[in-house]
């Protein structure tokens, strides 16, 4: 395997590859008034942006994306959130410290994903599994808050 990356389907891809370009610094390797692709200075990770009412999109499959959460592991999380306080992104979640060994928030993105931007802060010794309760329903992101129920 060579690549694999996210195509998400959009009604403004070329709003959605100036959101990325300007918070995390990827580069475009394709635009079109359709089609927008970008990577990280490095090409290590890769993600793109098609109108999803192109002739390329199956019949059916025509719609805005929804239920994703991008998930994004950076060096420095509160010098990132600077940048989205000083970028006025909406924020979902401001900056905190989770039990399985995160720093993190979590922003939307133009279409309305959700972008979770992390720090590992376990000690390399350190599972996240060492640290999370054993009980089932503890263990449950529904429990803790991270995921809405109906």
């Amino acid at each position: 395997m060579s690549a694999l990356y996210p195509v998400i389907c959009s009604s403004q891809p070329a709003e959605s590859g100036v959101f990325y370009r300007r918070l995390f610094g990827f580069e475009p390797t394709f635009e079109s008034d359709w089609y927008v692709s970008l990577a990280s200075p490095d090409l290590r990770q890769q993600i793109a942006f098609i109108d999803y009412q192109h002739d390329s999109i199956p019949q059916g499959a025509s719609r805005e994306p929804g239920g994703v959460l991008i998930t994004v592991e950076v060096d420095d999380v509160d010098a990132m959130y600077s940048r989205v306080v000083d970028l006025d992104l909406e924020t979902v979640l401001g900056v905190c410290e989770e039990p399985w060994g995160w720093r993190h928030f979590i922003i939307r993105d133009p279409h309305g994903l959700l972008v979770d931007v992390y720090k590992d802060i376990l000690p390399k010794d350190i599972l996240p599994k060492d640290i999370l309760p054993k009980d089932e329903d503890a263990a449950d992101p529904t429990t803790i808050g991270l995921i809405e129920t109906a």
